[in-house]
């Protein structure tokens, strides 16, 4: 798997966001601590703000690794289906032989079945 310039950014940037959010939080609610006694609030404040902060950035990473995946995937695709378009003809009658053959090996079976009946 390929790690191009976008796909970094797409990664990075929300992470980035998402911790800028979260110190204007902590920041906000420690200054409120100076004008309120909310002691024992804070404490489950910055846990819930670290632990919802680690997992988005735990979902997020998979979420860009299985989009980065299925890009590879599709560029993957892409190439065997242009390997296919340029060797159709040999492949047409690979297969046309193979169900020529399948038919025959049918027929012989039936006229078996027909002869034991």
């Amino acid at each position: 798997m390929k790690w191009d310039t976008l796909t970094g950014t797409i990664l990075f940037v929300p992470i980035l966001f998402f911790a800028i959010a979260l110190y204007g939080f902590l920041g906000g609610t420690y200054a409120w601590k100076a004008y309120v006694d909310i002691s024992p609030i804070i404490g489950y404040t910055v846990i819930l703000g670290v632990g919802m902060f680690l997992g988005f950035v735990a979902f997020w990473s998979a979420i860009v690794y299985l989009i980065a995946l299925l890009r590879d995937n599709g560029e993957m695709l892409r190439k065997n289906a242009d390997l296919l378009q340029e060797n159709l003809e040999r492949y047409t009658d690979i297969g046309a032989k193979h169900l020529k053959e399948a038919r025959e090996l049918i027929a012989q079976v039936l006229t078996i079945l027909k002869k034991y009946e």
